[in-house]
């Protein structure tokens, strides 16, 4: 079951990647601006701007309470999964054609030169905006609105994806991390396949689910779920249903052949 819905989103990431993307000269700003609007109404105001993690350590005194947090949190996977612009390798949020960034010293987060060298914090491969996902119709409102403007499409969730397809210069990002339902279910049997198939128990998971939060749930369910590495299960760390899984899987099935 599990694996059935991760192929599913597979697919369904693979169209968004063949979307053709927008010249580096141009600018999400200037793509549709006027559009921006009646995409937030559409969304219930769920589409907000992005801004890089260490934002506030260029735009505000290194010792203020902002800055403070993003050094605190700058080297912790967990606190990044919880930043709709974190990413666990920070060279996804630069832009490789022109190296515009906005990053600390990930060894010294509280070295100050970076800001002193730069001055500027530059958006880079950071998406431009976010819309945090909370139901289908905002997937299909992005979805439009990407094929109307031509502003490229990415799917972020927590921000593990180590071929850094969750993010894009001047893109509109798809947050899944919110979407954490969970439901079990003892006898499932898949929608069509009544009297065809045996029921199986399974455990039906969110987009935003993160391991330890499914460790925990399949625990109380006397349910096994054998999957990421978690070394302490108190930690979430990655979702489940995500890219970096699928090319794992995608991976394991071409070796087994």
């Amino acid at each position: 079951m599990l694996f059935a819905r991760l192929l599913q989103f597979l697919d369904t990431y693979a169209s968004l990647a063949a979307q053709p993307p927008m010249g580096l000269g141009q600018t999400i700003s200037a793509t549709l601006a006027p559009d921006w609007d009646a995409l937030r109404e559409q969304v219930g105001g769920r589409l907000f701007q992005s801004t890089p993690f260490a934002e506030a350590c260029f735009s505000e005194p290194f010792d203020s309470p902002k800055c403070i947090a993003a050094r605190k949190d700058y080297r912790d996977e967990e606190a990044r999964t919880d930043h709709p612009a974190g990413y666990t390798q920070t060279q996804w949020e630069t832009c490789q054609a022109t190296s515009q960034q906005c990053l600390l010293d990930y060894r010294l987060p509280d070295k100050q030169d970076p800001t002193t060298r730069h001055k500027q914090c530059f958006q880079g491969s950071v998406p431009s905006h976010f819309i945090r996902v909370q139901q289908p119709s905002d997937i299909s409102a992005a979805f439009k609105f990407s094929k109307q403007s031509q502003v490229p499409l990415v799917i972020k969730n927590t921000g593990h994806d180590y071929m850094g397809r969750s993010s894009a210069p001047g893109s509109l990002a798809l947050w899944m991390h919110n979407l954490k339902d969970m439901s079990y279910n003892p006898a499932f049997v898949p929608d069509g396949c009544h009297g065809l198939v045996t029921p199986r128990t399974a455990i039906t998971l969110g987009a935003g689910v993160q391991w330890g939060e499914a460790y925990a749930f399949a625990e109380q369910h006397n349910v096994t779920l054998v999957g990421g590495d978690v070394d302490d299960p108190r930690r979430q760390l990655p979702a489940l249903v995500s890219g970096w899984l699928g090319r794992v899987l995608d991976g394991e099935r071409r070796r087994a052949h």
